[in-house]
């Protein structure tokens, strides 16, 4: 059985000793829920305050594609402000296992933008009722 987290942890710290600025590293996807096997991808996220890097490579045979949001990036997407894929980044995030944090700091500052995923999913519902009033409206009687 493969342990997806520790698989995890080891590649955060392949990443973490080439960029030194990162705040947190989250694991999303098959591992973080458990039902990661030998031929599934380890699907990874890093926050980063300002910058931007995407890796992919390999840990004990297993494929790693990571990339990275800035801290901007995490509170857009929480407050349902990245278009009609919100769920999918949204899930992304709340759901993930978080294998690194550098300070309680960060780790309390990403909690509380967790905790208002609520006001993303208004403010993203009532994106998608307007786009489909206005297809209603186009396409008519």
């Amino acid at each position: 059985m493969i342990d997806g987290i520790e698989v995890a942890k080891k590649a955060a710290e392949i990443l973490l000793s080439e960029v030194s600025e990162i705040d947190l590293v989250l694991l999303y996807g098959a591992f973080a829920q458990g039902r990661g096997h030998s031929r599934s991808d380890y699907d990874m996220i890093a926050i980063i305050n300002n910058k931007k890097v995407e890796w992919q490579f390999v840990v004990n045979e297993q494929p790693i594609c990571l990339w990275s949001m800035t801290w901007k990036d995490v509170e857009e997407v929480i407050a349902g402000k990245n278009g009609i894929i919100w769920s999918i980044g949204v899930n992304s995030l709340v759901k993930a296992e978080i294998i690194y944090y550098r300070d309680e700091n960060i780790l309390d500052k990403f909690n509380k933008l967790k905790d208002r995923v609520i006001e993303g999913e208004i403010i993203h519902s009532y994106k998608l009722l307007k786009i489909l009033i206005l297809f209603m409206g186009y396409f008519g009687d």
